[in-house]
């Protein structure tokens, strides 16, 4: 990684914060989501019921270290249920942890048969190193792995074969949210991806004094998501009021384009002793992929 590789020659940054002109995010790249009686609703749903009967449509599941099995069993009827009342089925991929991906294969393992295939990826794994550079390792020696972040997806899917065999079928986009996410999967989200006609529409809510999730903003006039800590100093967060719902729609084909690395350092403690990982969250896409944000409304979304 480029980001460990810098920091074991003393060049890696010690602050996230980036460089450039930061706005409250508007215009083209905001669009709110329309009313649910609405024609124009109406209509995106029409587009996004057609579009997972044409088997457009593949669903991308995060499972964090603590999701159940449980969880992962009601998120897979609900995404079965809404394919099946739009006309068609969904193919859906399970990215996983070392600490999640016991408990998620053994699900995936205990369903019956569908129409279409539930598969779990596990995700890429790193090592934790020193404030130097180097290695760290635990106090019985042992090195430090870590998951990377949601960023690393794409990578992921690459590597298991998932981006090439889902454009071989034909599928074109793909939802991507967390399994613990109680909110609906909705066809209508999907209408509005396409006609928008972003790489990925991610979906914002207004912003609450208590939210930590990342900022929608413009860096450079570009759309953007960046967390907290990437707010250059002297930036008014109060002027940004929308926050990641952590919910997209992306282009498959999209992700295929290489692996560009926008990693925020992180410095923890293991065994007491000073560490640093790598990662790059999910909403990192946005610093190589043209992202349109969806305000939605705040009820329901788990952030």
């Amino acid at each position: 990684m480029a980001a460990a590789a810098r920091l074991a020659r003393g060049g890696a940054p010690t602050s996230n914060a980036v460089a450039g002109v930061i706005e409250a995010i508007g215009g083209r790249d905001l669009a709110p989501m329309p009313s649910g009686d609405s024609q124009v609703r109406v209509a995106f749903d029409g587009q996004g019921r057609k579009a997972i009967a044409s088997g457009w449509i593949g669903a991308v599941l995060l499972a964090a270290d603590a999701t159940t099995a449980a969880a992962l069993t009601a998120r897979l009827d609900h995404v079965a249920q809404v394919a099946a009342e739009a006309g068609g089925s969904m193919p859906v991929w399970v990215l996983t942890t070392q600490a999640s991906d016991p408990a998620m294969t053994a699900a995936i393992a205990a369903r019956a048969p569908g129409p279409a295939p539930v598969v779990a990826v596990p995700m890429p794994v790193s090592l934790r190193l020193t404030p130097s550079g180097e290695l760290f390792r635990t106090s019985a020696g042992e090195l430090s792995r870590y998951e990377l972040g949601g960023g690393d997806m794409p990578r992921a899917l690459a590597r298991a074969g998932v981006l090439d065999s889902f454009g071989r079928i034909g599928g074109r986009y793909l939802v991507v949210a967390h399994v613990d996410d109680p909110s609906p999967l909705e066809p209508a989200i999907l209408g509005a991806h396409m006609y928008h006609g972003r790489t990925i529409t991610a979906e914002v809510v207004a912003r609450s004094p208590d939210d930590r999730g990342a900022f929608a903003l413009r860096l450079d006039a570009k759309p953007r998501m960046l967390a907290p800590s990437q707010l250059p100093a002297g930036v008014d967060a109060g002027a940004l009021t929308l926050t990641d719902a952590r919910r997209y729609v992306m282009e498959a084909r999209a992700l295929r384009a290489g692996d560009p690395q926008s990693y925020q350092r992180i410095d923890e403690k293991i065994d007491g002793r000073p560490a640093v990982r790598f990662e790059q969250p999910l909403y990192a896409l946005s610093a190589h992929l043209r992202m349109l944000f969806l305000q939605v409304d705040r009820r329901g979304r788990s952030l």
